[in-house]
């Protein structure tokens, strides 16, 4: 249903977007949730001119932070996630191990590659495992080795059933911001289909607390497509978290995943017990009509926003700027580069020992370290050096990700980067998708004349344009 990114997390806001995608994205997810095409930016074949795309900022003015622990692991996830229990003691204990090794590799991360960060967010995992003086900490390191931004958005993860009032006012004197929510649903049979660790009763406990903490800034995360989901009960769902007040919510579509639960299961898009290709469809839909109507504003492929209350962090990704992730798993795209740490608690342990002794007199060691052929995050996780490689990348990327908001892409901006040559062929591509509504080219007088090369934008209709935006972009990756 949905073109996301199989990134290291599916059903949470930073995951479902780049930050801790690979250093390569894997793959893109077909239009309705059935095969998807892998590693499709690798299938483009483009030919662009010479010249670097610009970015708003030479260096990263966000960072991630993943905070990998987790009560369990639910049916869907296959995330990089280490599995603590129920036993408090040991989340605190895990989390102040983890912390020392958060912090060796920001000390160990040289400054040039980021500056007065203006979003953070902690990812994970459940960072709401963390006892606050762990988000405060490590705040505390990112300030005084890049600053941070007076009105920086510093967004949280949280899960119902993991804070209460005195903690959560913790995490904002720590300065937390932003709160985004991992609900799922609003069903308790489908929660504990999906194998989450909360109840119903604790997502409402938790918007309570929200509330008395006068939290105003924060998201629902929301999971349509689930075993025995029905239409009326994601109806239900989503008017719901419409009734809870958030400032912002999303909208997932449940992907079933290589090795998780669900896959060992024998679960298939489109086949029970999931809901038919036409019933998520029509449940992309209904929550896009619920919502707007509600006046929320849909501004990217699976997310809606109060005015003023859309996540600046993702938009970093989805603007294709540069980020720093930290932590296990967590990926960075700097300097034209994508590299994404060890998947494993003890590979990443290795990987921060080795940065911290290369780095102990010269912090050109860090890129040294990132480039060792014989460590296990050595695979395939610095892209291209190769000028025409990377200029590639940077137009696939600029498509694919652009393609999520609602804005779409802007062709004067691409004719400027990578050629008149290129928006011609991006145009001639969707002339199918442009006639049938499905891409929108602004302005739409421009439509019939004869020069494609014009500048303008193009963006996906909403919802149906959303509901092919696989298509439509594999359909201009082939034009180009």
């Amino acid at each position: 249903l949905l073109a996301v990114f199989s990134a290291q997390k599916f059903n949470r806001e930073s995951r479902m977007e780049m930050l801790r995608a690979p250093a390569r994205f894997r793959e893109f997810s077909s239009s309705r949730g059935k095969g998807r095409n892998r590693d499709v930016r690798r299938c483009a074949g483009t030919s662009v001119e010479s010249g670097v795309f610009e970015k708003k900022y030479n260096v990263a003015h966000a960072a991630y932070i993943h905070v990998p622990f987790c009560r369990r692991r639910c049916f869907y996830c296959d995330f990089a996630v280490s599995i603590v229990g129920d036993n408090k003691s040991r989340w605190e204990k895990e989390h102040y191990k983890y912390l020392d090794l958060l912090l060796q590799e920001i000390k160990a991360t040289p400054r040039e590659y980021a500056s007065k960060l203006k979003t953070i967010f902690f990812g994970g995992g459940t960072p709401s495992l963390a006892p606050p003086d762990f988000i405060k900490e490590v705040i505390a390191a990112l300030r005084s080795r890049y600053g941070i931004e007076d009105d920086a958005e510093i967004s949280m993860e949280m899960d119902p059933g993991t804070f209460n009032l005195e903690k959560l006012k913790g995490f904002i004197d720590a300065g937390v911001t932003r709160v985004s929510l991992g609900v799922q649903v609003f069903d308790e049979d489908r929660l504990s289909a999906i194998g989450r660790a909360h109840s119903l009763k604790d997502v409402y406990d938790a918007v309570g607390t929200l509330e008395r903490a006068g939290v105003e800034n924060f998201s629902l995360d929301l999971i349509s497509g689930l075993p025995n989901q029905t239409i009326a009960s994601w109806e239900e769902t989503v008017r719901t978290a419409i009734q809870q007040n958030p400032a912002h919510i999303s909208t997932y579509d449940l992907m079933i995943e290589q090795s998780t639960a669900f896959e060992r299961r024998g679960l298939r898009p489109g086949e029970p017990p999931l809901p038919s290709e036409e019933d998520t469809m029509a449940m992309y839909r209904l929550a896009q009509q619920l919502l707007t109507d509600a006046g929320y504003k849909h501004y990217e492929l699976s997310n809606y926003a109060k005015p003023g209350f859309e996540c600046a962090h993702n938009r970093v990704y989805w603007e294709n700027q540069p980020f720093l992730g930290l932590g296990m798993g967590a990926a960075s795209y700097l300097k034209d580069k994508r590299f994404t740490r060890p998947r494993r608690l003890v590979e990443y342990e290795e990987f921060v020992h080795t940065l911290t002794e290369a780095t102990k007199d010269n912090e050109d060691g860090w890129s040294n370290v990132l480039r060792m052929d014989d460590k296990p995050w050595s695979e395939e996780n610095w892209s291209t050096d190769e000028q025409e490689d990377i200029n590639r990348e940077k137009l696939t990327d600029v498509i694919m990700l652009g393609l999520r908001l609602a804005e779409g892409i802007d062709l004067q901006e691409i004719k400027d980067n990578f050629g008149a040559e290129i928006v011609t062929k991006i145009l001639k591509g969707v002339e199918n998708e442009i006639s049938k509504g499905q891409v929108i080219v602004e302005p739409p007088s421009s439509f019939h004349k004869e020069d494609y090369a014009e500048p303008r934008r193009l963006r996906l209709a909403d919802p149906e344009g959303f509901l092919v935006s696989s298509d439509v972009i594999s359909t201009i990756f082939a034009s180009i």
